[in-house]
Parts: structure tokens; sequence; C-alpha cells
């Protein structure tokens, strides 16, 4: 499995921003049962926990359809190995998009 944590330069409404993003699979990580809240994630065996705080406007999309945050947990539940990609920004280290591969 790979798993990285790559850092990205994102253009945003009024500027650049730093973003960030973290790969990694389902079960490394733990969504929050309602915003405003923190995705908890772990995203290698040896790497410190990372907190990535929510809020209403993140975006979770599953296969790139726009899902909600309970669609997106009941679909992953049970699939610990799909493939999720959480983008956020890495000055606040609020969610800006969780993207999951389910197939």
């Amino acid at each position: 499995m790979r798993i990285a944590l790559l850092a990205t330069l994102a253009l945003a409404a009024s500027g650049s921003a730093l973003a960030a993003s973290i790969e990694t699979r389902a079960g490394a990580i733990v969504l929050p049962s309602q915003p405003p809240s923190s995705v908890a994630v772990k995203p290698c065996e040896s790497c410190t926990l990372v907190l990535v705080r929510t809020s209403d406007k993140a975006q979770y999309y599953i296969n790139r359809q726009v899902v909600t945050l309970d669609e997106l947990k009941r679909r992953l539940a049970g699939r610990p190995d799909a493939f999720v990609t959480l983008l956020y920004d890495g000055e606040t280290r609020e969610l800006r998009e969780l993207f999951a591969s389910i197939y």
C-alpha cells in the first residue's frame, strides 16, 4: 500500500494559500459524527496522529460524486482498504475536500 504525505500549493479565491494533502486508506481515518469537529488521520504506522478540523464548508466525494458526510461514512463502513485523500489548509488545518475511491 502506498501512503504519502504531500504538500502542495493551491490557488484560493483570495489568492494562493498553502494546502496540504494526506493520501491513506479508510481504515486509517476516524470521521466525525458531524461538523464542526475533526477528522483523525494516522498517515502511516510510525506517523503521529494528525487532526484536521471540519466545518460545513468541507466537501466530500466518492468516485468524483459529491456526497454528504453521512453518506461517506455509510459507504466507507466495512471498506478499510478504500483509498482516501484529504485536502486541507496547511495553516489552519481546516478540511477542504475529502475524496474516497470505492470500486
